[in-house]
């Protein structure tokens, strides 16, 4: 009797690498605190530094649309760029091109207050945020080592509950992301976006 192997392809999502070069040995412990209900990890997952043997994912996306008046910011994001949660402190950057030159400024930080999908109610107003195109970032205020990228992840995995993942991360390669922001490739020296 003869053995059929079906091998199964995640197609919907484009490899993230274009040339890996070198990673760690043995891969690292990702902490899923703070993951409630994402259940995939995909690749390309800005992550931190290893904290006491620990390391966590960098939650970032796009600014889609921002109403001052009412302080809703409007993001855009992938998987793990939408577990936003109530409490967490985010700051905003915008992006500006002036003579073809763009630039990527901090223009504010406020705490997530309510959060409807994709839209954030902000504690405060973020005056320097005119326009849409900007990015956001959810920062850790108390320790500052979590908001420093140092790897990405190499390959997408499953993320169980109150279970920590287990996966390679790269320090050094090709990687061809259209959200990810300026800023986190600064900490990532090792990593060329095209």
């Amino acid at each position: 009797m003869a053995m059929t192997v079906k091998k199964r392809r995640d197609a919907k999502r484009p490899s993230v690498f274009l040339k890996k070069i070198a990673d760690i040995p043995g891969g690292v412990c990702i902490s899923t605190q703070g993951l409630e209900g994402v259940d995939f990890l995909p690749e390309g997952t800005p992550i931190t530094r290893p904290i006491d043997g620990i390391c966590y994912v960098i939650k970032h996306g796009r600014v889609v649309g921002y109403n001052g008046a009412q302080n809703k910011l409007r993001i855009n994001g992938g998987i793990v760029d939408y577990n936003v949660q109530v409490g967490d402190v985010i700051v905003v950057y915008a992006e500006t091109v002036i003579n073809g030159i763009k630039t990527v400024d901090c223009v504010g930080a406020a705490i997530v207050s309510k959060k409807d999908g994709n839209t954030l109610t902000l504690d405060q107003e973020i005056p320097g945020l005119s326009g849409v195109d900007g990015y956001w970032l959810v920062v850790d205020t108390p320790n500052p080592d979590k908001n420093k990228a140092f790897a990405l992840t190499g390959t997408g995995v499953a993320v169980k509950p109150d279970d920590n993942v287990i996966t390679d991360a790269w320090v050094q390669g090709v990687t061809r992301i259209p959200n990810l922001p300026p800023l986190i490739y600064d900490d990532l020296k090792g990593i060329i976006n095209i």
